[in-house]
């Protein structure tokens, strides 16, 4: 059987893509300038507001400005083929598949140089414009593009086989994207149904994100650095090391965390310099705390996590942190948590609320996730916990109609992942899934949501007594705009490949974050700016 390779540090060391943006800065200096541009795209990207496919037209649109394409791509190669793994170099065979998101007419050269007979799969850019024709050539788009080829060939077979009494004299050519795409077009419906399979007897990539290619091999390898591991015995480096590490935090996650400012926010204290830095490290301390719980969670359900479709690229779920080391992060954050809590004082109640809720966490990993019902409310408890943790940290007390709101919209939210879950993983990741039927989660997630509008609408109308008219206005104009985010939210988690995550849901959505930023803008104003007529 033929084996299967990402190209990108994996049998080319670097990213052959930045790579390239610096070899043509020799022959146009100006591109230099545009590095500030692509940094500010890159972190759109990051955030999720563009896609990757957008951010990698963005980047390479340079080449509009750019003549002799291929003839700067052939000097590129020429100095950059010294950085070919040599392992790839002694184990290449002459039907090797090499699959990448690179664009292909930066690659196809370094394929022709190294291994000719080679098939090869990447994305279809036009190298005048940097225009991407169809889909980048990423993740699950890979294995698609893997199956409709071998769709192909099976259907071809026959005819390969009399072709070669034939032209026994014509060399193999290499395969390109048009091909592989065109294959894709007419065997489009049968792609579709294709379950991912044994084709090839091993591959290789750097990354776990490609998990969906590495599946269709009998034996898979993550490349790091200059080694090859095989998958669940990876070395990696230190740099990607500390990626993971830092992956393993979850940091996305800290946007629930901004629950505890709503005491100060709400309190019209935001502006009181000792209690902003008070709240703002006592966040810190949380976050650091929740961050422990996510890893105590992975460490526990690492096995679990294998299964599922998204959770297995979790950094301890594909094996790039090992236990020994997660446990050693435990332990530091555990340690700076305190520490900040030092430094602001010890405030009891406030720190038995937060270990309160790594209590909570844990039980749950370990028992209350398996209960129907007492699931989703102790997510919703832990919600709660945040914004009392609030309050108590500078001494104020939570509204009854907030409170009633957060409850209502985290039951909503909890409800609503588990539909999705059954949705699309039925319940091969969670035990408790089998309890609930969607139409059941639905009726009653739909509950809350209306009662999550009735109850922040009367929170508004109990805040409007401001001596200002138009302040009070601004207030009550945001109830129909909390209407349409909460409403933005839910037609978002109907989509069925969603997950349901909260976090993933809202910074999935720029249309959803922008209201969400103009609904702090204006609560914000009506509070703490009198506007006078």
């Amino acid at each position: 059987m033929r084996n299967l390779f990402d190209f990108d540090k994996t049998i080319y060391k670097k990213d052959s893509s930045f790579k390239f943006y610096f070899f043509c800065m020799k022959y146009k200096p100006s591109l230099f300038f545009r590095l500030f541009y692509l940094a500010c795209v890159y972190l759109l990207c990051a955030v999720k507001i563009i896609s990757v496919k957008q951010f990698k037209e963005k980047f390479f649109s340079f080449l509009k400005s750019i003549k002799n394409v291929d003839e700067i791509v052939d000097a590129f190669w020429q100095k950059e083929i010294k950085n070919v793994a040599d392992w790839y170099l002694n184990i290449k065979q002459k039907d090797d598949v090499i699959c990448t998101a690179s664009p292909e007419f930066l690659v196809l050269p370094c394929i022709k140089k190294i291994n000719p007979t080679a098939t090869l799969i990447a994305t279809n850019m036009n190298k005048f414009s940097g225009q991407i024709v169809g889909e980048n050539c990423k993740k699950q788009e890979k294995v698609n593009r893997i199956l409709a080829l071998f769709n192909g060939e099976n259907e071809t077979n026959e005819n390969n086989i009399k072709n070669k009494k034939t032209n026994k004299n014509t060399p193999k050519e290499i395969k390109t994207t048009e091909n592989v795409l065109n294959e894709i077009k007419i065997n489009e419906n049968k792609a579709n149904e294709m379950q991912p399979k044994i084709l090839f007897a091993s591959a290789y990539s750097d990354s776990v994100s490609d998990l969906p290619m590495l599946d269709l091999a009998e034996k898979k390898f993550i490349v790091c650095g200059s080694k090859c591991y095989e998958f669940g015995k990876q070395k990696p480096t230190f740099l990607t090391k500390l990626k993971y590490l830092i992956k393993q935090l979850r940091i996305s996650h800290y946007i629930k965390n901004l629950l505890i400012f709503f005491p100060l926010f709400f309190s019209k204290h935001l502006f009181n310099a000792q209690n902003f830095l008070t709240v703002l490290i006592a966040t810190i301390s949380f976050c650091l705390i929740s961050s422990v719980v996510y890893i105590i969670n992975d460490l526990k359900d690492a096995k679990r996590d294998r299964l599922h479709s998204q959770k297995r690229y979790r950094p301890i779920a594909s094996y790039m942190v090992k236990p020994h080391e997660a446990v050693i992060l435990v332990v530091l954050l555990l340690a700076g948590s305190l520490g900040l809590n030092a430094i602001i004082g010890f405030n009891y109640v406030a720190i038995a609320v937060m270990f309160g809720y790594a209590v909570l966490n844990l039980l749950y990993s370990l028992v209350l996730k398996n209960l129907p019902l007492i699931d989703v409310f102790t997510l919703s408890a832990c919600y709660l916990l945040r914004l009392f943790y609030g309050g108590i940290i500078i001494n104020v007390d939570i509204s009854n109609w907030l409170y009633l709101t957060v409850l209502t919209a985290s039951l909503f939210m909890g409800l609503t992942k588990r539909r999705n879950e059954i949705l699309n993983e039925k319940d091969k990741t969670r035990a408790v899934n089998s309890f609930y039927s969607a139409n059941f989660l639905d009726k009653n997630a739909y509950i809350c949501l209306a009662l999550t509008m009735a109850f922040y609408s009367l929170w508004a109308i109990d805040l409007t007594p401001i001596e200002n008219r138009l302040n009070n206005f601004l207030i009550l104009l945001s109830i129909p705009l909390v209407y349409f985010i909460l409403m933005r939210y839910s037609m978002n988690v109907e989509k069925i490949k969603n997950s349901g995550n909260p976090v993933e849901v809202l910074l999935k959505d720029y249309l959803l974050v922008a209201f969400v930023a103009l609904y702090v803008v204006l609560i914000a104003v009506a509070i703490y700016v009198p506007i006078k007529i």
